[in-house]
């Protein structure tokens, strides 16, 4: 049998010819080979990367904490957060309430008593979503005076089951919905009446994210951080006191830690806006604290990343070791 083959080619030209165009075609692969391996790790991890895991990563971050540990404060953050807010949301038994009202710590509001016996003039209670912060700040407000009226400054009014469960926790019907002023609607010429007519406790929250309203500059974990300026910027308009307060869990017992009171007066050449950060400063190292030490409490932490300037931002201070105990 003869091989048929062009005039002037014999088998080993056409032979080496093959080897050539199956080198070139292994080489071209080769080349595009790191781009074939990064498109399959995309799509084999697109489905994988959940907004979970992006702030699991995040909180890490943030807080110096192991990939494992940061998970752990995640769940542990959930499961601390569901009966907290049942209690702001869902109708609760008579019972139930007042077991738990039980747990609380009295002796932590005798200097919140001592300051109301010194100091009546009207104040801004500045405190913190962390801990249980709803029941917690209904304990310290029973210790107001019958005449001192209370205005709590709000996104929105609660749940109709979160008055019912006040009134059958306290026995009383103090926490009312017309305590509750949604921000919205605030029009400062009523609030400033109502602050001329009468002594006030008026309350507001001073870490919701960044997107809830307007911010000032602050350091917070070490970095740059946007926190609400509405603390103080109603204090410099009002010439009223704050009082930071904070709510949290430890050994057992519910408690309210009560800092020092500060006074909104603007240092020596001193501008509003510098005052204005100078005070959520403070406010923002009390919640920092806290943060350190139990950030499963809060109920921002999946929110943490939100409150940085910007993703990549480097940190101001040199890395420290986060708080290990209880903050005083």
């Amino acid at each position: 049998m003869h091989l048929l083959l062009p005039i002037g080619q014999s088998v080993s030209s056409r032979v080496g010819k093959a080897c050539c165009r199956v080198r070139d075609k292994a080489g071209q692969f080769l080349k595009r080979l790191p781009a074939l391996v990064r498109r399959c790790w995309f799509w084999q991890t697109r489905k994988t990367v959940t907004p979970a895991a992006l702030a699991q990563s995040a909180i890490a971050h943030y807080l110096r904490l192991p990939e494992s540990e940061s998970r752990q404060q995640l769940l542990a953050n959930r499961r601390f957060l569901a009966p907290v807010e049942a209690r702001r949301k869902q109708l609760q038994s008579t019972r139930r309430l007042q077991r738990h009202r039980k747990r609380w710590y009295a002796p932590d509001l005798e200097s919140y008593r001592e300051l109301l016996g010194q100091d009546p003039r009207s104040r801004i209670i500045a405190t913190y979503h962390f801990g249980d912060f709803a029941f917690g700040l209904n304990c310290l407000l029973r210790e107001d005076p019958a005449e001192r009226e209370c205005i709590v400054l709000t996104q929105q009014t609660s749940d109709a089951a979160y008055f019912k469960n006040m009134q059958r926790a306290f026995g009383d019907g103090v926490t009312t919905a017309e305590q509750q002023w949604p921000i919205a609607n605030l029009r400062t010429a009523n609030l400033a009446a109502r602050l001329r007519k009468q002594v006030v406790t008026l309350v507001t929250f001073c870490d919701l994210p960044p997107t809830f309203g307007a911010t000032t500059e602050v350091q917070f974990l070490d970095r740059r951080a946007r926190f609400p300026r509405g603390a103080a910027a109603l204090a410099l308009r009002y010439n009223l006191p704050i009082l930071p307060i904070v709510c949290y869990h430890n050994a057992g017992r519910h408690r309210i830690a009560i800092a020092n009171q500060i006074e909104p007066h603007p240092g020596l050449d001193e501008t509003r806006a510098e005052c204005t950060s100078r005070l959520t400063q403070q406010l923002s190292d009390n919640l920092q604290d806290f943060v350190r030490w139990a950030p499963r409490q809060w109920r921002f932490l999946s929110s943490l990343p939100a409150y940085f300037a910007a993703p990549g931002v480097r940190p101001v201070h040199q890395n420290r070791a986060g708080a290990a105990h209880e903050p005083r």
